[in-house]
């Protein structure tokens, strides 16, 4: 019985460990408000969330190579698209106000 807890506790930190070696990008860049934003500001803000978005897929693709959580797959994409939804709306009110 001690062997198998054994055995378990290894193979749990082995896993914590090797998804460590993934970096997660954490919490999304700020969203501006599209009604006050200058153009420098949102194409700015447009930079970063293309970088955050490519940095996700570099995450969740890593726990995939090397069998990490999909959990943690899951939770970093979803992430990325509950910001990308909020950008997208703030771009939507920017260029409704003719900001372009």
């Amino acid at each position: 019985m001690n062997r198998v807890a054994l055995i378990v506790a290894v193979a749990c930190l082995v896993s914590i460990r090797v998804e460590a070696a993934c970096t997660d990008p954490g919490a999304p860049p700020p969203v501006p408000d599209g009604a006050t934003v200058s153009r420098e500001e949102m194409i700015a803000a447009q930079k970063a969330f293309r970088a955050y978005d490519t940095a996700v897929r570099e995450y969740a693709l890593c726990l995939e190579k090397i069998g990490g959580s999909e959990a943690l797959q899951n939770a970093a994409v979803h992430r990325v698209e509950v910001a990308a939804e909020k950008f997208n709306a703030e771009l939507r009110a920017f260029k409704k106000r003719g900001a372009i």
